[in-house]
């Protein structure tokens, strides 16, 4: 490990491609000779969230200088506790951790912990804030590194920067780009960060939203009643192609099979044709009638979530035209309007 002179000793907590970027911020902030530099003295890999598409291993995404590191599914853990306090950290980076820092391990960083956040607080608290940016219909979203508090994503901002949401954003995509945001707000932060000085905003939380685990927008499912405009932004805020989707696939049923679709395009606007009618269905187009336009559905999955061709669901499913697709006939709880 280098000399400890002149520096700040920091522990990283996080995973996938964040973890990976934030390690390497560090270590090229640290190159460029600053007043007071960053000394990681130890990594935790957090194993209970999505890896947003990484296949980076613990080791592969360590510091050069090989600062002890663990990985852990609780880091509120007795081990996971003494791992850090053996670390001595000034303080703590939460870099696409899913798990809470609690009072014990908030209580060891004589200068607290921070947090990076995909989306702009307050506005957008909790998780899965990319998907419902765009479900929302967002023209923007943003990022922010905040202190630790009690309340979960509660505490004082230290920057937000915003970003466009494009017309055709994707979850997946929207959330490559508030990482490399998120990473370019840090080292900006840095050098405040380590010498006590940055800013602290409190947040004012009216008007706030905020998202659990378990809070999937209208629960995965397709709703051909609505518009185009709308089930267009559904689909995309459910989609992670070509990796592995954590939230659900866009679902609906035929004949009473549960089927779900990764993708969604525009056949013609206008339909006369009821909400949910099939109305072409060959072997590379199946084209449903929404409220007021005929959209073809791609990226087929059948009942098990297995990928399945357009030709091989509709001889699977026996698919027939001028029929009709929806939500399962022994589901009566109605969904929200997006």
């Amino acid at each position: 490990m280098t000399k400890m002179a002149s520096g700040k000793r920091v522990v990283v907590i996080g995973s996938g491609r964040t973890l990976a970027k934030t390690l390497q911020c560090i270590k090229t902030f640290n190159r460029s000779a600053p007043r007071i530099a960053a000394h990681i003295v130890g990594v935790i890999v957090d194993m209970v969230g999505p890896d947003e598409g990484s296949s980076r291993t613990l080791g592969e995404i360590a510091d050069t200088d090989r600062p002890p590191q663990m990985a852990s599914a609780d880091i509120n853990s007795p081990t996971s506790l003494e791992f850090i306090r053996l670390a001595r950290p000034d303080i703590i980076l939460s870099a696409n951790n899913h798990q809470i820092i609690g009072a014990k391990l908030r209580a060891i960083p004589p200068m607290g912990a921070i947090n990076f956040h995909n989306g702009p607080l307050p506005r957008y608290g909790g998780l899965n804030a990319c998907t419902w940016a765009i479900y929302n219909g967002e023209s923007e979203h943003g990022v922010a590194w905040h202190f630790v508090h009690e309340t979960i994503d509660g505490g004082d901002v230290i920057a937000r920067r915003y970003l466009p949401i494009a017309p055709d954003e994707k979850a997946i995509t929207l959330i490559q780009k508030c990482i490399d945001l998120g990473i370019e707000v840090l080292m900006d932060i840095l050098p405040g960060v380590l010498d006590g000085t940055c800013p602290r905003t409190p947040q004012v939380t009216s008007g706030r939203l905020y998202h659990f685990k378990r809070q999937i927008p209208n629960r995965g499912m397709l709703d051909f009643t609505w518009d185009h405009s709308a089930l267009d932004r559904f689909v995309r805020s459910l989609t992670f192609h070509p990796f592995r989707n954590p939230l659900a696939y866009p679902t609906s049923y035929y004949r009473g099979r549960a089927f779900s679709a990764e993708k969604l395009s525009l056949v013609k606007t206008g339909s006369r044709d009821a909400p949910g009618t099939l109305v072409l269905a060959e072997k590379d187009a199946l084209h449903i009638a929404v409220m007021d336009a005929v959209v073809s559905l791609g990226r087929l999955r059948d009942e098990h979530t297995r990928s399945i061709s357009v030709g091989a669901f509709i001889e699977e499913y026996n698919v027939r035209p001028n029929t009709r697709v929806g939500q399962d006939l022994h589901d009566s709880r109605g969904h929200e309007k997006a």
